[in-house]
């Protein structure tokens, strides 16, 4: 191998490199999430689909945690739209990830504990958010 050549490790299983793919059209304007999920010729849509909702809807707590941890800093090889799916998967999701020398999937593993930390310090910070969601929602309904 020749000098300044990366050495590949371990494949990311399918699943994961199809919702990184997926996370980055809808975040690029490529298309809707549904649409770009059922266009994909995968196995197992909904589980596919289940792992890119869950990520979109953790999207605040995901980039707090990348933000607090440094991660897409400290590892920049490492695939954003990847990390965030394997995030999704490992602290809402199945809760693990599978068992894998994916050099990626180590990377989040490596990260797992300061993840967990970093939530329950923030706790408080988006149960207020969602409450002002519902304070605006509230205050809407009553003007009709």
């Amino acid at each position: 191998m020749e000098k300044g050549q990366f050495n590949h490790s371990v494949k990311v299983p399918k699943l994961y490199k199809c919702a990184a793919k997926i996370i980055e059209k809808v975040t690029e304007g490529a298309g809707s999430i549904k649409q770009l999920v059922y266009e994909k010729t995968h196995f197992n849509t909904k589980a596919l689909f289940a792992l890119v909702m869950t990520t979109f809807q953790k999207t605040n707590e995901i980039n707090l945690l990348l933000k607090r941890t440094q991660l897409l800093d400290k590892e920049p090889r490492l695939d954003p739209c990847l990390a965030k799916i394997l995030i999704s998967e490992l602290v809402w999701g199945k809760k693990q990830l599978p068992r894998s020398d994916a050099k990626p999937i180590l990377t989040i593993l490596a990260y797992e504990q300061a993840f967990h930390a970093h939530l329950s310090d923030s706790s408080g910070e988006f149960s207020s958010g969602n409450s002002l969601i519902i304070t605006i929602a509230a205050s809407l309904n009553n003007g009709r």
